[in-house]
Protein backbone atom coordinates (compact mmCIF):
# COMPACT_ATOMS: atom_id res chain seq x y z
CA UNK A 1 0.00 0.00 0.00
CA UNK A 2 1.20 3.48 -0.74
CA UNK A 3 1.84 5.29 2.15
CA UNK A 4 2.18 9.55 1.83
CA UNK A 5 3.36 11.72 4.54
CA UNK A 6 0.94 14.42 5.96
CA UNK A 7 2.76 17.16 4.21
CA UNK A 8 2.83 15.25 0.92
CA UNK A 9 -1.09 14.78 1.34
CA UNK A 10 -1.47 17.96 1.99
CA UNK A 11 0.71 19.26 -0.79
CA UNK A 12 -1.23 17.11 -2.98
CA UNK A 13 -4.89 18.29 -1.86
CA UNK A 14 -3.76 21.65 -2.11
CA UNK A 15 -2.93 21.07 -5.86
CA UNK A 16 -6.07 19.53 -6.45
CA UNK A 17 -7.90 22.25 -4.84
CA UNK A 18 -6.22 25.03 -6.67
CA UNK A 19 -6.85 22.86 -10.11
CA UNK A 20 -10.10 22.91 -9.33
CA UNK A 21 -10.49 26.69 -8.83
CA UNK A 22 -8.76 27.27 -12.09
CA UNK A 23 -11.53 25.13 -13.83
CA UNK A 24 -14.27 26.60 -12.40
CA UNK A 25 -12.79 30.11 -13.26
CA UNK A 26 -13.70 29.45 -17.16
CA UNK A 27 -16.96 30.20 -17.55
CA UNK A 28 -19.44 30.60 -19.77
CA UNK A 29 -18.55 33.87 -20.60
CA UNK A 30 -14.82 32.81 -20.90
CA UNK A 31 -16.32 29.88 -23.46
CA UNK A 32 -18.15 32.52 -25.68
CA UNK A 33 -15.39 34.77 -25.75
CA UNK A 34 -13.48 31.86 -27.44
CA UNK A 35 -15.83 31.26 -30.10
CA UNK A 36 -16.19 34.46 -30.92
CA UNK A 37 -12.86 35.15 -30.73
CA UNK A 38 -12.11 32.13 -33.64
CA UNK A 39 -15.16 33.52 -35.69
CA UNK A 40 -13.33 37.30 -35.64
CA UNK A 41 -9.76 35.95 -36.46
CA UNK A 42 -10.59 33.83 -39.35
CA UNK A 43 -14.32 35.37 -40.62
CA UNK A 44 -12.53 38.79 -40.06
CA UNK A 45 -9.19 38.48 -40.43
CA UNK A 46 -9.11 40.78 -36.68
CA UNK A 47 -5.59 39.66 -36.27
CA UNK A 48 -5.65 42.15 -33.16
CA UNK A 49 -7.40 39.83 -31.08
CA UNK A 50 -4.24 37.04 -31.14
CA UNK A 51 -3.08 39.50 -28.98
CA UNK A 52 -6.06 39.86 -26.86
CA UNK A 53 -6.97 35.96 -26.54
CA UNK A 54 -2.98 34.18 -26.59
CA UNK A 55 -0.45 34.02 -23.94
CA UNK A 56 2.81 35.44 -24.80
CA UNK A 57 4.16 32.18 -25.01
CA UNK A 58 1.42 30.09 -26.39
CA UNK A 59 2.81 26.88 -28.64
CA UNK A 60 0.57 26.44 -31.80
CA UNK A 61 1.63 22.27 -32.47
CA UNK A 62 -0.05 20.21 -35.48
CA UNK A 63 -1.36 19.85 -39.02
CA UNK A 64 -0.39 23.47 -39.65
CA UNK A 65 3.38 22.98 -38.29
CA UNK A 66 4.82 24.47 -34.70
CA UNK A 67 4.84 28.15 -33.96
CA UNK A 68 5.92 29.88 -30.23
CA UNK A 69 4.36 33.15 -29.16
CA UNK A 70 1.45 35.52 -30.52
CA UNK A 71 3.90 36.54 -33.28
CA UNK A 72 4.87 33.27 -34.21
CA UNK A 73 0.82 32.04 -34.55
CA UNK A 74 0.33 34.94 -37.05
CA UNK A 75 3.33 34.62 -38.98
CA UNK A 76 3.64 30.70 -39.22
CA UNK A 77 -0.01 29.85 -39.49
CA UNK A 78 -2.44 32.97 -40.02
CA UNK A 79 -0.82 34.91 -42.32
CA UNK A 80 0.08 31.78 -44.51
CA UNK A 81 -3.58 31.05 -44.91
CA UNK A 82 -5.08 34.46 -45.63
CA UNK A 83 -2.12 35.13 -48.26
CA UNK A 84 -3.12 31.74 -49.95
CA UNK A 85 -7.20 32.04 -49.69
CA UNK A 86 -7.96 35.57 -49.85
CA UNK A 87 -11.59 34.46 -49.49
CA UNK A 88 -11.06 31.79 -46.73
CA UNK A 89 -14.12 31.11 -44.62
CA UNK A 90 -14.20 29.33 -41.22
CA UNK A 91 -17.46 27.53 -39.62
CA UNK A 92 -17.52 26.41 -36.35
CA UNK A 93 -19.15 23.28 -35.85
CA UNK A 94 -19.19 22.44 -32.52
CA UNK A 95 -17.36 23.66 -29.38
CA UNK A 96 -16.95 22.14 -25.98
CA UNK A 97 -15.20 23.17 -22.75
CA UNK A 98 -13.76 20.35 -20.30
CA UNK A 99 -11.86 22.24 -18.01
CA UNK A 100 -9.20 24.59 -19.14
CA UNK A 101 -9.35 22.83 -22.48
CA UNK A 102 -11.71 24.04 -25.00
CA UNK A 103 -12.27 21.78 -28.69
CA UNK A 104 -13.07 23.51 -31.76
CA UNK A 105 -14.44 20.68 -34.68
CA UNK A 106 -14.46 23.87 -37.60
CA UNK A 107 -14.15 23.56 -41.55
CA UNK A 108 -12.03 26.34 -43.58
CA UNK A 109 -13.16 26.92 -47.27
CA UNK A 110 -11.82 29.10 -50.19
CA UNK A 111 -10.03 29.52 -53.36
CA UNK A 112 -6.46 28.94 -53.44
CA UNK A 113 -6.06 32.14 -55.56
CA UNK A 114 -3.24 33.83 -53.76
CA UNK A 115 0.54 32.88 -53.03
CA UNK A 116 1.72 29.72 -52.33
CA UNK A 117 0.32 27.44 -49.59
CA UNK A 118 2.27 23.75 -48.68
CA UNK A 119 4.85 24.32 -51.72
CA UNK A 120 1.58 24.67 -54.50
CA UNK A 121 1.51 27.57 -56.65
CA UNK A 122 -1.70 29.21 -56.91
CA UNK A 123 -3.78 27.60 -59.71
CA UNK A 124 -7.83 28.28 -58.52
CA UNK A 125 -8.29 25.07 -56.61
CA UNK A 126 -11.56 25.55 -54.29
CA UNK A 127 -10.57 23.78 -50.88
CA UNK A 128 -12.49 22.55 -48.24
CA UNK A 129 -11.02 20.71 -44.96
CA UNK A 130 -12.56 19.75 -41.72
CA UNK A 131 -10.21 19.65 -38.66
CA UNK A 132 -10.18 19.83 -34.75
CA UNK A 133 -8.44 21.93 -32.12
CA UNK A 134 -7.89 21.41 -28.70
CA UNK A 135 -6.71 24.94 -27.24
CA UNK A 136 -5.22 25.10 -23.51
CA UNK A 137 -6.14 27.92 -21.59
CA UNK A 138 -3.73 29.18 -18.85
CA UNK A 139 -4.57 30.59 -15.07
CA UNK A 140 -5.29 33.68 -16.68
CA UNK A 141 -7.84 32.61 -19.19
CA UNK A 142 -5.19 33.07 -21.75
CA UNK A 143 -4.80 30.18 -24.78
CA UNK A 144 -1.43 28.81 -24.07
CA UNK A 145 -1.10 25.82 -26.64
CA UNK A 146 -3.06 24.99 -29.64
CA UNK A 147 -3.46 21.33 -31.27
CA UNK A 148 -4.55 21.50 -34.43
CA UNK A 149 -5.82 18.01 -36.46
CA UNK A 150 -7.01 18.03 -39.86
CA UNK A 151 -6.44 15.91 -43.05
CA UNK A 152 -3.58 17.25 -44.86
CA UNK A 153 -3.02 14.70 -47.43
CA UNK A 154 -6.49 15.57 -48.89
CA UNK A 155 -5.74 19.70 -48.30
CA UNK A 156 -2.46 18.71 -50.69
CA UNK A 157 -4.81 16.43 -53.20
CA UNK A 158 -7.17 19.17 -53.44
CA UNK A 159 -3.93 21.93 -54.38
CA UNK A 160 -2.09 19.31 -56.77
CA UNK A 161 -5.27 18.16 -59.15
CA UNK A 162 -5.60 22.21 -59.63
CA UNK A 163 -2.03 21.85 -60.35
CA UNK A 164 -1.70 18.95 -62.60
Amino acid sequence: IFEMDDEAYARQLQKEFDEESLDSRITPEVSEFIVRFLDDLWNNRNMAVIDEAFSEDCVSKGAFGESVGKKGFKDQVVIPLFEAFPDLKYASHETFQEGRRFVNRWTFNGTHSGAPYCGFPAAGANIVFSGVTINQLNEDGNICEVLTFFDRLSLHESLQSKNS
